[in-house]
C-alpha cells in the first residue's frame, strides 16, 4: 500500500520507456548523467529540461517562477534532482512523475522537498505524486553503492527509535511516544538485514524490498494513524550529518553520510553498535570517511560542536544531549572508521 499521496507505482524492467507519452506537456528536472541515460526512453521532448545545480532555496523558487506552463514535472535522477521536481509542482500546481535512477535517500516517497536556507535543511511543500516509476534496468546502470545508499534512512530507525524513546522517558519530549510505530519502523530494519545480500546485489529482488521498506516507512510515520513526523527515522545520526554538511559547505550521498551518523551515535548510545555497523558492511554501505573524502578533521570537528549546533538548530532530544563528546570518545571512534 503505496502512501496517500502517490497515485500509482509502476515497479519493473522498462518500466520508464514512453512515460512521457501520458501527458501533453512536460518540464523535466535531472542532472547531466541521469538525463543522458533517459532522455532517449521517455517517448517525447520535454518543453524545457531544468539541469539543477544547487538545493538552495532562492534558486528553487526562481525556477518555479519561471517554469513553462506545462502539465507535468518529470523529476529524474537521484534525492536532489526529485526534490526540486516536487518542490516546482507543488509550487505550480502541476502533475508531478518520479522517475529515480538511483534509491539514494527517501526522497521519492516523501510529499515535502528537502532544500537548504542559509545551509540548514529546511522541508517544503507537500506535492502529489501522479506516477512513481521504479524501472530496474535504469536502476542497475548506477554503481551498486548508490543504490544501496537508500537503506540508510531505513536503518536510521536504529538510532533514531532510540533517541526518541530516550527523549520521553527524559520528559523531553513534546511529540509523545508510540512505542508500535517505532515496532513497526525497527522491523523494516530487520527485513533489510534479512535481504542485505539481495539489496548489496541490486538484484531486482533486493531493489523491490529496499523501495518497499522505504515506502513503508513514510506510510508509518505520516499515513493515517501515524505520528505525522518522522521521528522514528531522524535522530542524532542526521543531526551529524546536518552539522558536518553546514561545516563542510558539502552535498553527500544522503544514505553514506547518514550511515557514518549512524555508526557514530550507536556507539555514543551504546546501541547494539557492533551489529548495526556489521549489517551496514555486510549491505556494502559506504559510510566510512575514505568513501566519503573526508578528512578526520572534519569528522573531529563536527563531533566536538555537535551538540551546540544541534542546540542552535532547534533539534529534537535525543542521545547528544545526553551524553558529553568527549575527546576520548572521539579519539576511540575514529579509531574504528577507514581513512
Amino acid at each position: 500500500m503505496p502512501p496517500a499521496h502517490i497515485s500509482r507505482i509502476d515497479f519493473g524492467e522498462g518500466s520508464a520507456e514512453n512515460v512521457a507519452r501520458l501527458y501533453d506537456s512536460y518540464l523535466a528536472v535531472s542532472m547531466d548523467v541521469p538525463w543522458a541515460l533517459t532522455r532517449d526512453l521517455l517517448g517525447k521532448p520535454p518543453r524545457q529540461v531544468h539541469l539543477m545545480e544547487s538545493l538552495d532555496y532562492d534558486a528553487v523558487e526562481a525556477l518555479a517562477a519561471s517554469a513553462p506552463a506545462v502539465e507535468a514535472v518529470v523529476g529524474i535522477g537521484g534525492g536532489q534532482a526529485i526534490d526540486v521536481a516536487k518542490y516546482v509542482a507543488w509550487k505550480r500546481g502541476m502533475k508531478l512523475v518520479l522517475i529515480p535512477t538511483i534509491i539514494s535517500a527517501d526522497a521519492f516517497a516523501t510529499p515535502a522537498a528537502g532544500l537548504r536556507r542559509n545551509g540548514v535543511v529546511e522541508y517544503l511543500g507537500e506535492a502529489r505524486v501522479d506516477r512513481l516509476v521504479i524501472d530496474y534496468n535504469l536502476l542497475q546502470t548506477a554503481p551498486k553503492g548508490l543504490n544501496v545508499s537508500g537503506t540508510g534512512d531505513i536503518l536510521s530507525c536504529h538510532t533514531g527509535c532510540f533517541d526518541w524513546k530516550l527523549a520521553f522517558d527524559r520528559g523531553r519530549e513534546p511529540l509523545g511516544y508510540d512505542a508500535e510505530i517505532a515496532r513497526r519502523s525497527l522491523a523494516l530494519v530487520k527485513r533489510i538485514d534479512e535481504n542485505a545480500e539481495a539489496i548489496r546485489e541490486v538484484s531486482n529482488e533486493g531493489l523491490r524490498v529496499l523501495v518497499e521498506c522505504i515506502l513503508e516507512i513514510v506510510e508509518i510515520c505520516l499515513g493515517p494513524g501515524g505520528p505525522g513526523h518522522f521521528r522514528c527515522e531522524e535522530g542524532s545520526e542526521h543531526f551529524f550529518f546536518y552539522n558536518l554538511e553546514l561545516r563542510t559547505r558539502r552535498a553527500f550521498v544522503h544514505g553514506w553520510i547518514v550511515g557514518l551518523g549512524i555508526f557514530l551515535m550507536s556507539r555514543l548510545q551504546a546501541n547494539r553498535h557492533e551489529w548495526i555497523a556489521g549489517l551496514m558492511e555486510r549491505l556494502g554501505l559506504p559510510f566510512h570517511p575514505r568513501d566519503l573524502k573526508l578528512a578526520r578533521q572534519d569528522v573531529e570537528g563536527a563531533l566536538l560542536t555537535l551538540r551546540a549546533q544541534t542546540r542552535r538548530d532547534g533539534r529534537w532530544w535525543s542521545v547528544i544531549d545526553e551524553e558529553e563528546i568527549h575527546p576520548q570518545f572521539v579519539e576511540a571512534a575514529c579509531q574504528q572508521l577507514r581513512w
